[in-house]
């Protein structure tokens, strides 16, 4: 299976300086140079964290986007700020040698990305919100989402036969839903499970993804089934609705005819 640092990853904004958009990255950071232009660094007690002041212009450009290992927890930290992370922890979730994570949490965290404390014998790393880029980074984190999202239902379509699709749970905010994505009409099962793997390492988390046939959907649409009316009625966002697009074209045949 392929891994997320494996990919071109056009579509995930923390691969951008190993692929195709490493000149992006070079001016985007480029434009914080007068915020980085400064001669040594520091050390310093926070609270219960340790945050280490970075004030090296180049070595700050040079080293923020260095590994696929560092990429990976860029992507893991900004996307969830405020969590707490353990080592052993992170090297589970983004697939890395135990060696390679501890060398980048170091180097990230001498950076100021991350600060640390120690609890119940364990360390643990959270985002810096106090770190200089954080507030850009947080935001191409969030549009690099989208990018990838839209990837993700572009791969789905070519499964097969899609009437429609709805996002919900993680992708709209809300954690521990009992699905994710909701699917209807024909899909080849075991390619879908291919491709949700391999998005599931992108996304650093699993999808919970509910697969229908169009004759069960509306099944369970007129039955008022309470699983399927609680995917429609929260927060969602609908990607493919051939259903309206028929009934739409339906009504537009049907007033064209009384009036002819």
């Amino acid at each position: 299976m392929n891994k997320i640092g494996d990919i071109p990853l056009a579509y995930t904004l923390l691969l951008l300086n190993i692929f195709a958009f490493f000149a992006s990255w070079e001016g985007i950071l480029a434009s914080f140079t007068s915020m980085l232009y400064m001669n040594c660094g520091k050390t310093y007690n926070k609270g219960n964290f340790m945050v280490t002041k970075i004030t090296d212009r180049k070595s700050m450009l040079e080293q923020l986007f260095g590994s696929r290992t560092r990429v990976k927890l860029l992507r893991l930290f900004l996307s969830e700020p405020d969590k707490l992370y353990f080592v052993r922890e992170i090297t589970r979730v983004i697939d890395e040698r135990i060696n390679s994570v501890r060398r980048e949490l170091k180097n990230m965290e001498d950076m100021g990305l991350l600060v640390s404390r120690d609890k119940d014998q364990k360390k643990f790393y959270q985002a810096n919100s106090n770190f200089v880029l954080f507030p850009e980074l947080k935001s191409l984190i969030l549009k690099a989402q989208v990018i990838l999202e839209d990837k993700l239902v572009s791969d789905i379509k070519a499964l097969g036969n899609i009437q429609y699709m709805v996002l919900t749970g993680f992708f709209v905010g809300i954690q521990d839903n009992s699905t994710d994505i909701l699917l209807v009409g024909k899909i080849n099962r075991e390619k879908l499970t291919r491709l949700m793997n391999k998005f599931e390492k992108f996304f650093n988390r699993d999808i919970n993804y509910t697969m229908m046939t169009t004759k069960e959907y509306k099944y369970r649409r007129d039955l008022t089934d309470r699983f399927l009316y609680d995917i429609l009625e929260n927060k969602n966002i609908v990607m493919i609705d051939k259903f309206s697009e028929i009934q739409k074209k339906d009504i537009e045949e049907k007033e064209n005819k009384e009036t002819e």
